[in-house]
């Protein structure tokens, strides 16, 4: 308005520029001391004698649903037929869960019995159950990670989690906009789908789809709740984590994001939670999501643990040629296997 004094732009630029360095500054100092922090407080002395303490902290960190009483009951579940294919029987799956119906593809081992390893085989960002499996559109980055693990003698089931590409299969979501509404409640997206998967499991049990030789493997975020869920559910005897382990400050996504966390769960923390039981956590040399000089950094923490605990080869952390996919070789699904 007419009258008003008015100036360029550029003379409060650099005030900004201060501003804003300031609160980077702020939060590189808390980040060093949260850091310290963190290496206080879970300790692998402190794990040996405080278990329960530690893994109730890690539930009541993630929330709701997670951290309230175990469901009663049983869960409807629906299984159909789709093919055999080779040595394996393919489902449809449709478990009812707490109001969800949790949806699936059970690759299921023609010639069963109680023996049979099962694996819980998780996919990444914009991935479906279909994709992972090899059923449609290519194996993608997963490089036919459920098909060799059938292939040597497994069962396994491919949960849809809420990450599929909506470009491609519809169904919009806003996947950061549901994990706040979650977190207001006390919750979170993490803690309501490895909810989901635990339940999936205690159905299978109960109906005889899967025994006590249980593993878990996912790439990326499906390599985080592979994490995760082996840190919780400890009937889960190995795991493999492929293509996500890291430094989470670093990489502060802020659906792998909780209050506190940096001050006592970053990943090799939950990573302890699994110790003594069996570990392999992988990346590619060139994963141009996840650098594999941080993983490795984060890798060192682990290891005490398992050297505490005096069981050193059931962690195992290694680097494989690629970039963000499942490992070509074989390393890690040998170790999982031999753990099962």
């Amino acid at each position: 308005m007419c009258g008003y004094y008015e100036e360029e732009v550029i003379k409060d630029t650099p005030a900004r520029a201060a501003y804003k360095a300031g609160i980077d500054g702020f939060i590189e100092n808390a980040r060093a001391c949260a850091e310290k922090e963190r290496g206080r407080y879970l300790t692998p002395e402190k794990l040996l004698k405080k278990r329960d303490f530690y893994k109730k902290a890690f539930v009541d960190m993630l929330g709701f649903p997670l951290s309230c009483p175990p469901a009663s009951g049983k869960t409807d579940m629906k299984k159909t037929f789709v093919v055999k294919d080779k040595n394996v029987n393919i489902f449809r799956m449709r478990l009812e869960i707490a109001g969800i119906p949790l949806y699936g593809i059970l690759l299921e081992q023609e010639n069963k019995d109680a023996q049979t390893p099962f694996v819980v085989c998780l996919h990444g960002g914009q991935g479906t159950p279909e994709m992972i499996c090899g059923m449609h559109l290519g194996s993608a980055n997963y490089n036919q990670l459920a098909r060799r693990l059938t292939d040597r003698g497994c069962s396994v089931f491919c949960p849809q989690l809420l990450l599929w590409d909506t470009q491609r299969y519809g169904n919009v979501f806003d996947r950061k906009d549901i994990d706040a509404k979650l977190k207001q409640l006390g919750g979170s997206v993490t803690a309501l789908e490895l909810y989901l998967l635990s339940r999936a499991i205690d159905c299978f049990a109960e109906n005889g789809i899967c025994g006590k030789r249980l593993g878990v493997a996912g790439l990326s975020y499906g390599g985080m709740y592979a994490l995760h869920l082996a840190a919780y559910d400890e009937r889960i005897c190995a795991c493999l984590a492929e293509g996500q382990f890291n430094d989470r400050f670093r990489y502060s996504w802020t659906d792998w994001s909780y209050r506190g966390a940096l001050k006592k769960f970053g990943d090799a923390e939950v990573a302890a939670l699994i110790c003594p039981r069996a570990l392999a956590v992988c990346v590619g040399s060139n994963d141009e999501l996840f650098c594999a000089e941080t993983a490795k950094a984060e890798a060192e923490r682990v290891k005490p643990f398992y050297k505490t605990f005096g069981k050193e080869n059931n962690f195992d952390f290694y680097v494989f040629e690629g970039v963000h996919e499942a490992d070509r070789g074989d390393r890690g699904i040998n170790f999982l296997l031999s753990h099962l």
